[in-house]
């Protein structure tokens, strides 16, 4: 079922905005596709229901785009998306993971995200984007009082599912926790060794697919099921 609002692909591949990019999305949002930075222009002079645009860097435009270079002009489209629709979600794609471009996009308030690999990735945005990636709330607190209750977690476990569910990477938990990565890998593994969930990605999923299926006000709540 088609939700209301329309997702942006600005992507020069069209093949790869079209069988990578936009499947996570069909089924719930209208989307709209632009290869070149005149078509992402083009889009955002009409769209007026816009609820996330994800945009490549590498635009075709006056010049090829180099990462060594200060910004590109998939971060002016972005720029853009920020000031017509500052509610947008705004995620940047790309195969250049640096950190500069990793920082210049925090600074446009939008999400980075690598091509490689990327289609789990787009998949928990997806499902991030439909509870509009606020999980600090009652169905969040439902369901990590859960996860302690069935799987016995300890207060640990319970933060690190915490910011899982918000989104976040393994290194950026680390960091909130001020612990290191292989402290954080054991903690990991025993939280999924509880949970029965192979991955932290999977026990996020869980609860957005919890989420969706209540319609937003779950009042029992499941965890992920076991293998």
């Amino acid at each position: 079922m088609v939700d209301q609002g329309t997702v942006l692909i600005v992507d020069d591949d069209e093949a790869f905005a079209r069988i990578v990019v936009a499947p996570p999305f069909s089924r719930r949002w209208h989307l709209e596709f632009a290869f070149n930075v005149p078509q992402a222009h083009e889009s955002l002079d009409h769209l007026t229901d816009l609820k996330m645009a994800i945009v490549d860097l590498d635009l075709p435009g006056g010049q090829s785009f180099g990462p060594s270079l200060p910004g590109g002009f998939g971060f002016d489209v972005a720029a853009r998306v920020r000031a017509k629709a500052p509610q947008c979600w705004v995620v940047i794609l790309t195969g250049h993971l640096l950190p500069h471009l990793v920082n210049q996009a925090h600074r446009l308030g939008a999400e980075f995200l690598h091509k490689e690999n990327c289609l789990e990735n787009l998949s928990l945005l997806a499902d991030r984007l439909l509870t509009r990636g606020c999980p600090s709330d009652e169905r969040a607190a439902e369901f990590l009082d859960y996860l302690q209750w069935r799987f016995a977690l300890s207060p640990r476990q319970v933060e690190i599912a915490s910011l899982a569910i918000r989104g976040l990477e393994n290194s950026e938990i680390a960091t909130q926790l001020g612990i290191t990565c292989n402290t954080l890998k054991r903690h990991v593994r025993l939280l999924l060794s509880k949970c029965g969930a192979p991955t932290l990605r999977a026990l996020a999923r869980s609860y957005y697919s919890q989420a969706e299926m209540t319609g937003g006000g779950a009042r029992q709540v499941q965890a992920a099921p076991r293998n």
